[in-house]
């Protein structure tokens, strides 16, 4: 047993109480080393001596210290942009530009980690070719003209067709992929300098059309036009005509007369003539 002496007052200093203090100390570090916290939107794929024994979830986790490592993995969306050339049913070329959202299955980080390593190898191995396949399997199914007109259901077809084939647990468990694609979005779609140059003709002769049809109904609206008004003063006359009694006539004639007398006049068939001239001389 040794003594030492602290501020003038002598204290009995146990070497045992000494190391049980750094055993603790030690204790205490090692297992708050061994406390790992995983970010939201991340999981931690666990490696002990570089080979991966599990995966742990968002939140505070618990490894073995100095013998687990959390390799943080991101589970959130991830976008693959690109340009992909196919053609339509009628072999007319289409250059699509696309956009896919996809994320990995939260549920298979560590066997996708095992299989392809990074999200990287995921995107060049998985999602950038299985985009590329599936969009020139479906295109394929529609005329040139179509393609802009179904643009909804295409997209729709192509988000099925690669969730579908991602998802290979009812024929083989160990050939399904943890990518889970969310949205497809069809960003620009052209078709051959050709094909286009035939679309403008094709739309500048059927407004020619247009304009002579539109033209030709004017010229026979305006037939009509003159066919019923012709139509309608003849009727007119023709009431005119019946409506003019012998008395009208008579009227007519008077407002119409200049005030002279005829020269002869002959009776109502009693074969005098009346020469109202001379009467009128006083012979």
């Amino acid at each position: 047993m040794t003594e030492r002496y602290v501020e003038g007052n002598p204290r009995k200093f146990n070497t045992k109480s000494i190391i049980w203090i750094a055993a603790i100390v030690l204790t205490v570090i090692v297992i708050w080393n061994g406390f790992v916290v995983i970010p939201a939107g991340s999981i931690g794929v666990v490696q002990r001596f570089g080979a991966i024994t599990g995966q742990k979830g968002e939140g505070l986790n618990f490894l073995i210290p100095f013998v687990d490592q959390a390799r943080l993995v991101s589970v959130q969306t991830q976008m693959y942009q690109g340009k992909l050339e196919t053609f339509s049913k009628q072999q007319q070329d289409v250059v699509i530009d696309i956009t896919v959202n996809y994320r990995l299955d939260p549920t298979m980080v560590q066997d996708m980690v095992r299989r392809f390593n990074s999200l990287d190898n995921i995107l060049a191995r998985v999602v950038e070719p299985s985009v590329s396949q599936v969009v020139k399997e479906i295109i394929p199914d529609y005329l040139t003209d179509q393609i802009h007109l179904n643009r909804l259901k295409i997209r729709d077809s192509i988000i099925n067709e690669l969730n579908i084939r991602m998802d290979r647990e009812d024929k083989d468990p160990s050939k399904r992929i943890g990518v889970i694609f969310e949205d497809v979005n069809l960003v620009n779609i052209t078709f051959s300098k050709e094909y286009t140059d035939a679309i403008e003709r094709k739309q500048v002769a059927e407004q020619d059309a247009l304009r002579a049809e539109y033209k030709r109904q004017e010229a026979m609206k305006n037939k009509e036009i003159a066919q019923v008004n012709a139509e309608a003063k003849k009727i007119e006359q023709q009431l005119v005509n019946q409506s003019l009694t012998q008395a009208i006539l008579q009227n007519r004639w008077i407002e119409k007369w200049n005030g002279n007398l005829p020269q002869v006049m002959s009776g109502d068939g009693g074969g005098v003539i009346l020469n109202l001239g001379d009467l009128k001389s006083g012979k």
